[in-house]
């Protein structure tokens, strides 16, 4: 029964590896072109897409602390599932890299603007490769080779078609010696 077991699992994350590639490429393609039609509603940023995402993160081992900070009833007019994709991807990048420390989903306003992040306490992404993360098809970042190279660039389009920006804050710093970690931002 374990060994049976252990197959369907390999099965099922393979199937759901192909899911997921499958739907960032139409993603990837509706997006670049503009033709991705979005339902803008009222979000709560901390009950719609913060804690959904955590909860993903947890169901899927990740293995570090995941800590979310923001304002309760920070409500925006967005596209939930999109935003909530943005996050996934970016959180779900950072637990392959993250081996002690925390990864956080953090939001907060400032001059009268919602600024979200992604921070983890990872390694950092080598000054080499910063000026292509946002590009299709991109060389994994991890030395497993774990990505497709297109979750970043599907994130970058989703952040264009919603009027916001998103970008990799070169200046961060993890506060944890020796894991310079990274932070992506949403404004």
């Amino acid at each position: 029964r374990a060994s049976i077991k252990s197959d369907i699992d390999v099965v099922d994350a393979s199937m759901q590896f192909v899911s997921e590639l499958l739907q960032n490429m139409l993603d990837l393609q509706r997006s670049s072109t503009m033709e991705m039609k979005l339902h803008v509603a009222p979000t709560d940023i901390l009950k719609d897409v913060f804690e959904p995402v955590t909860a993903i993160l947890f169901m899927r081992g990740a293995k570090v602390d995941v800590i979310t900070e923001c304002p309760k009833n920070l409500i925006v007019l967005t596209d939930r599932m999109r935003l909530k994709q943005i996050f996934l991807n970016l959180a779900n990048n950072a637990t392959k890299f993250v081996e002690t420390g925390y990864i956080r989903l953090r939001a907060e306003v400032k001059n009268d603007n919602v600024c979200m992040y992604v921070e983890d306490s990872g390694p950092g992404i080598p000054a080499h490769k910063r000026g292509f993360l946002f590009a299709k098809f991109q060389e994994s970042l991890d030395q497993l080779n774990q990505g497709t190279g297109i979750g970043l660039c599907v994130c970058k389009n989703l952040s264009k078609l919603m009027g916001a920006d998103l970008f990799h804050d070169d200046s961060f710093d993890s506060g944890i010696p020796g894991c310079p970690g990274t932070r992506f931002t949403l404004l």
